[in-house]
């Protein structure tokens, strides 16, 4: 399973990146959308290279001292869990409101904007 993980997260990464060049062509809109799409193009880098630092960490790392309260893969682990979370939360707003756009502003004023909520 770890390996299907990071399987489809390289593929999130690569379908993110690409889609965002092709959508902008490498220009920065200062559009409501285009603002989170880069961002959220962003916390996808992050979450895969903190995905990646957790792969690498487990198999390298032989642990902390006894005394220690958390193994540093833990936290490692933590971060890459918040970005994916971060990664879900702003994909979806960026979605919705890119529906909200696509509806208001190039179809001009069509109803089904609401679609995007």
């Amino acid at each position: 399973m770890h390996f299907l993980h990071a399987l489809l997260g390289y593929f999130i990464l690569i379908v993110t990146i690409v889609f965002a060049i092709r959508a902008n062509g490498m220009e920065f809109h200062m559009g409501f959308h285009n603002v989170l799409g880069w961002v959220c193009t962003l916390v996808t880098i992050f979450g895969s290279l903190s995905g990646i630092f957790t792969a690498a960490t487990m198999k390298a790392y032989k642990g902390d001292a006894p005394w220690s309260e958390k193994e540093r893969v833990e936290r490692v682990a933590k971060i890459h869990r918040y970005a994916g979370y971060t990664m879900l939360l702003l994909g979806n707003i960026t979605v919705m409101t890119g529906i909200g756009y696509y509806f208001n502003d190039k179809l001009e004023g069509d109803d089904r904007k609401i679609w995007g909520f």
